[in-house]
């Protein structure tokens, strides 16, 4: 009587021990291949040339030779404010080149972007002339002297190709996820080591970060800025938390401002310089003042906690300043105007969006109103409606009476008039 051969034996078939990828990239999960897990972007993406999201969901960890010390401990040792951006976003230590694929020099791609930058990009970030000639030259400077500002002035120059030239966009949103990669991984050394030698530079990259999560966003997608919407693909790796980005490093350069606003900038800051910091928040427009007082009420009468209404009232009056900026201080850039909104949001209503507590998306819904009434520029166009939409898809038909307005504003819809009359019986 025969017996089949043990499993264990020699001729049985052994299979070949392999690294399995769990922490890949969301491109090659989609793809359902192996990912190599290199950074900043993995070989199949490289090789394909197409986006790559492994280092921007899933950084270094820990020391290697040579690199600082690991910097939310220094984050956490150097300031009492929470954390700008959660564990789960942690940023590389400096990446020594040409470590991890962070470029050791610059191509002829590279020289195409900034001269591309220098003569058409610069021009058309913001329809402000002392921006234009802050970004177009100080910018360029700035970032020879600091080559994290360099990889992301690079990143938003070929950001702004791939719209400009759609036939080329593929290669040109590689370009810009590369050194949008390699300049995160450099920035987070810098900010928390922050000193008179780098603060234009991290303040700038904290203007080109605002830019940056704009110009990023598919218009005609649910908005990620604010929270994950509820359409989100499941099978994507989260985004980027921009909005602590953005606003966490504004935070560490506060100490630093006098230094910043005396330097190479100043003339970003010339027009603030004789704008009353007492003045009241009164200076509104009729239809303007009526609805954002009107809006008040949406958390008034709930049953949120005082921590939450305080949080609310204070963005509220930020709002109407923003407002009264863009509509009485014609000196005053409406891009700086609505980008100093962006960068007050409280710890507390940060998490109360994240949550998607509905008081907190209204708010940002007449944010959008704001947003909407922004000179054309390419990175922001459309991006009102966007977020607006997301804003509308979570909170759902029972706030109606306080988004009609933002949606007359933002998407010039009509309104059902039945609600128009309620909302202005509401308002009286």
């Amino acid at each position: 009587m025969s017996y089949p051969q043990s499993i264990s034996g020699p001729s049985a078939k052994t299979r070949t021990p392999h690294h399995k990828s769990r922490q890949g990239c969301s491109q090659c999960k989609q793809k359902k291949v192996k990912c190599d897990e290199r950074k900043p972007i993995c070989t199949r993406c490289e090789v394909c040339k197409t986006s790559c999201s492994f280092l921007l969901t899933h950084p270094q960890k820990g020391n290697t030779p040579g690199t600082l010390p690991a910097p939310d401990q220094e984050l956490q040792s150097q300031s009492t404010s929470p954390l700008p951006w959660q564990p789960s976003h942690e940023w590389s230590s400096r990446l020594p080149q040409p470590s991890y694929g962070v470029p050791a020099s610059f191509s002829l791609l590279d020289m195409q972007l900034l001269y591309s930058w220098v003569t058409e990009g610069a021009a058309v970030f913001s329809s402000f002339s002392d921006f234009v000639i802050v970004f177009q030259k100080v910018a360029v400077e700035v970032a020879f002297e600091h080559q994290f500002l360099m990889h992301e002035l690079l990143s938003l120059s070929a950001l702004h190709l791939s719209k400009t030239s759609p036939q080329e966009a593929s290669k040109y949103l590689f370009s810009s996820d590369k050194h949008n990669a390699a300049a995160l991984a450099m920035f987070q050394p810098e900010v928390v080591n922050i000193n008179p030698t780098n603060c234009e530079a991290c303040y700038l990259f904290s203007m080109l970060t605002f830019v940056h999560a704009w110009g990023a966003q598919d218009a005609e997608k649910p908005s990620t800025l604010f929270f994950i919407p509820r359409r989100f693909p499941v099978e994507k790796e989260a985004p980027i938390k921009w909005v602590r980005l953005h606003r966490g490093a504004r935070s560490i350069l506060q100490s630093h401002f006098p230094v910043i606003k005396a330097g190479r900038l100043k003339q970003l800051f010339a027009a603030w310089a004789h704008l009353d910091s007492t003045r009241g928040d009164d200076e509104l427009e009729a239809n303007d003042k009526r609805h954002l007082e009107h809006l008040a009420e949406v958390w008034t009468s709930s049953s949120l906690p005082e921590t939450q209404k305080e949080a609310l009232n204070e963005m509220l009056g930020t709002t109407r300043r923003t407002f009264s900026l863009m509509t009485f201080y014609p000196q005053i850039s409406k891009l700086a105007a609505v980008m100093s909104w962006f960068s007050q949001i409280s710890d507390e209503l940060l998490v109360m969006l994240e949550n998607k507590v509905p008081e907190a998306l209204i708010l940002v819904a007449y944010y959008c109103v704001a947003m909407n009434r922004l000179p054309p520029l390419w990175w922001i166009d459309g991006k009102a409606e966007g977020l607006l939409k997301t804003v509308l898809d979570e909170v759902g038909d029972d706030w109606e009476q306080y988004t009609a307005w933002p949606i007359e504003q933002v998407m010039k819809s009509k309104i059902d008039p039945r609600l128009d009359r309620m909302t202005a019986d509401t308002i009286a």
